[in-house]
């Protein structure tokens, strides 16, 4: 196996900035231009660094699973350019009957010289893109996408031991569902949001879990049998945004730009394996199943499995009795980019601006990096409770509004 660096690309000087001025002198009467340089490195650059198995084809062709490690970088910066200020001293110049101001035309895209000059610690010319996401937090994303990859490696889509040790309170739920309909409407009546705090539960984590278990049951039936080969993914993905102002003071004028910096990243795990499927394992009867029921029973596990992931950890550690794994890898993939906007020019006590400087500048990096075998799973902390996501929030919210109406009944206000 050899190492093979690929690159394509580069930054380029693509506008040019310019300007012009009348200065103090009382005999300088004409425009003097001062400054004709080109300015506005962008363009992308791109790097590609992965292994070389020698004879992959053929070894590919025998049956061989072979997953190298790679990594690709991508650096790209947009210039858009605007236009530079436009400004005058305000106290004439003491020429004879002239009343000649001092005046600088500066055109171009001159808000990225200026950033510049804030920014003494840039020696490449190209403005950053600014990270948000933390190392712990993004440690923890791919913590829990590799756990739950090793935890959804089971042979069936539902845990029937679980369904089947909460039997009675399914076949109670199904048996009574037009009673506990009825008192549910009484109770919306008499109280709309523990009504519906109620309606959406049941429906949510009584109706629907025996739904999904039918359907398993009937998709394991049609399964194959015998030695099989499954590949497991799992997903997931973090997002932070920072915004913030920052400026540079010139002799004769304040220039103020905004900052908008978005993070992301996306983790994909992946396991090949091969195992002999069974009828009782295609519907929903496995071992790691069996040894995770009593966490699912555990009232209140599942909102703890919110917060941290003990369920899949739990599940990803029980054994897979003559399941083969064949191949795995895990996949980060992270885009952060930062978008600089010129927001106002602010003039000193003695100069007046004409015109403000505009433009703005987005520069973003791209980071992929290519394991070739899934870290082992781990007790973590998730980055992420998804309380923006509607399903969880409702979820959350209607246990709120009946964890308080089981209080409140317990406790009557008295008068």
């Amino acid at each position: 196996m050899t190492s093979r660096l690929r690159k394509r690309g580069a930054f380029k000087y693509t506008t040019t900035r310019t300007g012009r001025y009348i200065d103090s002198s009382c005999a300088h009467t004409t425009w003097t231009q001062y400054v004709n340089t080109p300015v506005g490195l962008e363009g992308r650059v791109e790097e590609f660094r992965d292994d070389v198995t020698v004879g992959y084809s053929r070894r590919l062709r025998k049956g061989e699973i072979i997953m190298n490690p790679m990594s690709q970088k991508i650096s790209e910066t947009v210039i858009y350019p605007g236009q530079g200020p436009h400004f005058t001293l305000q106290t004439p110049i003491a020429c004879p009957a002239t009343g000649k101001l001092q005046k600088h035309e500066q055109d171009g895209p001159w808000f990225e010289t200026y950033m510049l000059l804030k920014y003494t610690s840039i020696t490449d010319g190209r403005l950053p893109a600014i990270p948000v996401l933390g190392n712990s937090e993004m440690d923890a994303l791919v913590n829990d996408t590799v756990t739950s990859c090793w935890a959804d490696r089971s042979l069936a889509d539902s845990n029937l031991f679980e369904s089947v040790a909460e039997y009675k309170q399914t076949v109670k739920t199904i048996g009574d569902i037009t009673i506990r309909t009825r008192n549910t409407l009484k109770k919306w009546i008499r109280n709309p949001i523990k009504g519906a705090a109620d309606v959406h539960l049941m429906i949510r984590y009584a109706i629907m879990p025996g739904i999904r278990d039918i359907q398993s049951v009937i998709n394991g039936v049609g399964k194959p049998k015998g030695v099989v080969r499954k590949t497991t993914r799992t997903k997931r993905t973090l997002f932070r945004s920072k915004s913030s102002t920052d400026s540079y003071n010139g002799s004769s004028f304040q220039v103020n730009w905004s900052l908008l910096s978005n993070d992301e990243l996306e983790v994909r795990a992946m396991s090949l394996d091969e195992y002999n499927a069974t009828l009782a394992a295609n519907i929903g009867f496995t071992d790691n199943g069996l040894l995770i029921t009593p966490w699912e029973l555990i009232p209140w596990s599942f909102v703890i499995d919110w917060f941290v992931n003990v369920g899949k950890y739990l599940q990803a550690l029980a054994p897979m009795q003559g399941r083969k794994q064949l191949g795995s890898c895990f996949v980060t993939r992270r885009t952060y980019s930062t978008l600089y906007t010129a927001t106002t020019t602010v003039p000193t006590a003695t100069w007046s601006i004409e015109r403000p400087i505009t433009g703005s500048v987005l520069s973003t990096e791209i980071r992929v990096n290519r394991h070739p075998a899934l870290a082992p799973p781990m007790l973590t902390i998730k980055p992420n409770f998804r309380f923006d996501e509607l399903t969880r929030a409702a979820d959350a919210l209607a246990l709120v509004i009946q964890l308080i109406s089981r209080i409140a009944s317990k406790h009557p206000t008295r008068t």
